[in-house]
């Protein structure tokens, strides 16, 4: 007769259901922290972004400032080209695009005088597939 000896260790059973169940917790966890991930990205590029658009508005302000009547209407004759650099950066490999409008005049006191204007900054990034806009009053001083 054999005589079956004892052994102490897991069966295929035991290994296979182990497996399952980490593999059910484990999933989850990888694609909430590929996800996660991604989310931070995009935070930080809209972070740069708005920035950036900050940045630039700050620029307008004080080319405003400096020469009122540059602040025009026609993107052709604007005060881009005289007082900011360029009108792309590029931070950390991602290139972002802005965009700077004219979009209306105001007469604050109603004296028939220009007292400010209504300036939109816009960045793109990501091939212009997402944007920030930032809208303000340009005052003249």
């Amino acid at each position: 007769m054999i005589k079956f000896r004892e052994e102490k260790g897991f069966t295929l059973v035991e290994i296979l259901i182990t497996l399952l169940i980490v593999g059910i917790v484990f999933i989850p966890m990888i694609i909430f922290f590929n996800n996660s991930t991604v989310y931070t990205s995009e935070a930080g590029k809209r972070s740069q972004a708005i920035k950036i658009a900050n940045s630039t508005m700050e620029r307008v302000r004080l080319a405003a400032a400096k020469d009122w009547s540059s602040l025009t209407f026609d993107s052709s004759t604007n005060y881009l080209d005289t007082y900011l650099d360029k009108d792309k950066y590029s931070l950390k490999a991602h290139d972002f695009f802005v965009n700077i409008e004219v979009v209306a005049s105001v007469d604050i006191d109603e004296d028939s005088k220009e007292d400010a204007k209504l300036v939109r900054v816009k960045v793109f990034w990501d091939e212009q597939e997402r944007a920030v806009e930032l809208s303000s009053l340009v005052m003249k001083r």
